[in-house]
């Protein structure tokens, strides 16, 4: 019996870390969520759609006014590696 919750602890333990890398945390600078994971760059191959790379985006909100800053995109070749340098903290 013992074996089998150590199993399941550890598939929760996997399925958590899962949840975190894809997960976009809050910006470091204003606690803000407002951030989209787009396509980036892409072309026409003639028969399909190819995806080159995808771009995390986001703009700061500032003050009462909502002034919101120019955007800081992080690009990378896969949706997930780009969630991964947007979820780099230094």
């Amino acid at each position: 019996m013992s074996r089998i919750l150590e199993n399941v602890e550890k598939s929760l333990e996997r399925l958590n870390d899962f949840d975190l890398k894809f997960k976009l945390l809050p910006c470091p600078f204003c606690g803000g969520e407002n951030t989209l994971v787009q396509v980036g760059s892409h072309y026409w191959s003639g028969m399909r759609d190819i995806v080159l790379n995808y771009e995390v985006r986001h703009w700061c909100e500032k003050g009462e006014n909502k002034f919101s800053s120019r955007p800081m995109t992080f690009v990378a070749e896969t949706e997930e590696g780009a969630i991964a340098l947007w979820n780099h903290r230094v």
